[in-house]
């Protein structure tokens, strides 16, 4: 895991503000896990002091109380968005998979009768001769099968079954996806705003230490 610390004097603006950034850009890139990012003051005249007042009722004004508490939830948020996403990723596969084997299953059903009568006949290149595509298709589904782990052929009903237990899971996904993607629009609204109003605080104390020092 790499360590990144952002440091400032006071630890109310711009670190924690570069902190949050690069919590949602790795939280964005599914990097997450890869990164401990923290922040940290280089002095304690600020200890005790909360983030810029309007960032801190920008905060509020969504239940938010703390800096550190709209991170834990744009992390949360983004990571539920990340599994919602796989999830979903999951169970699309999942009915590709099932809907191509079940295609399988029916030619293998279908064109075992020839199957059998060509391992039977006395003359199986001329058998061949006739039937070549379909024992190309038979031993061709034969495979997918044995490849998918089956030993016992499913009734239609129960791959029927299997997927619209499926398609309802994937609908029920999209359903949580659209959820999941409203809150992180609404979160990197208010990290926007939140940045705004940090950066004004940092314009603020930059215009403030540069008339110290014209004194």
């Amino acid at each position: 895991m790499t360590r990144i610390l952002f440091v400032c004097h006071g630890n109310i603006c711009r670190s924690p503000m570069a902190e949050f950034v690069l919590r949602d850009m790795c939280a964005r890139a599914g990097l997450a896990a890869q990164f401990d990012i923290a922040s940290a003051a280089t002095s304690s005249e600020e200890l005790g002091t909360p983030v810029y007042p309007p960032a801190r009722r920008k905060l509020a004004e969504h239940g938010i109380g703390s800096y550190e508490e709209l991170v834990e939830r744009c992390d949360a948020v983004s990571a539920a968005s990340i599994r919602t996403r796989e999830s979903l990723r999951d169970a699309e596969q999942r009915i590709a998979d099932l809907a191509l084997l079940g295609k399988q299953i029916d030619t293998y059903r279908k064109l075992k009768p020839v199957y059998d009568r060509y391992k039977a006949s006395k003359d199986k290149e001329k058998f061949l001769r006739g039937f070549e595509s379909e024992i190309i298709l038979f031993e061709a589904a034969a495979r997918e099968i044995k490849k998918a782990g089956l030993t016992k052929l499913p009734s239609s009903e129960k791959l029927k079954t299997e997927l619209d237990g499926l398609a309802a899971r994937k609908t029920s996904l999209q359903t949580e996806l659209r959820k999941v993607q409203r809150e992180e629009k609404e979160y990197d609204t208010l990290r926007k705003n939140v940045v705004a109003l940090l950066e004004k605080s940092k314009e603020q104390e930059w215009q403030q230490h540069r008339g110290n020092d014209l004194e």
